[in-house]
């Protein structure tokens, strides 16, 4: 199935609607480059917040908990992205931490 796809391709994180339903998007991932300092304060079943965050002009999706960011997200950040944009929110529930693996499921919480 790979390279199929009805989407425009200039249609990055633009406005309007997404590519995705996002009431409905949720999928399991991991933390990209997590925090060492935070992952000792982080156990199986917290809720993180997910949010779109710019800095330095490039936007990235971030994981945070109690406003303290924990990491990012690359798997899916397009669709999320899309999805944050047009006001969506979302949530990762911690799965399982094996060292500095942060094993999540992303869920959208509506708008």
């Amino acid at each position: 199935m790979s390279g199929s796809g009805s989407g425009s391709p200039g249609n990055f994180g633009g406005f309007g609607k997404a590519t995705v339903d996002c009431s409905q998007f949720s999928f399991e991932t991991h933390i990209s480059s997590p925090d060492g300092n935070v992952i000792n304060t982080l156990e199986a079943g917290m809720i993180l917040t997910v949010t779109l965050e710019v800095e330095n002009g490039i936007e990235a999706v971030q994981v945070s908990h109690e406003g303290r960011r924990v990491g990012g997200l690359v798997q899916n950040a397009d669709k999320l992205k899309q999805c944050l944009a047009l006001e969506y929110r979302f949530t990762a529930v911690i799965r399982e931490i094996s060292g500095a693996l942060i094993s999540i499921f992303v869920q959208s919480q509506g708008r």
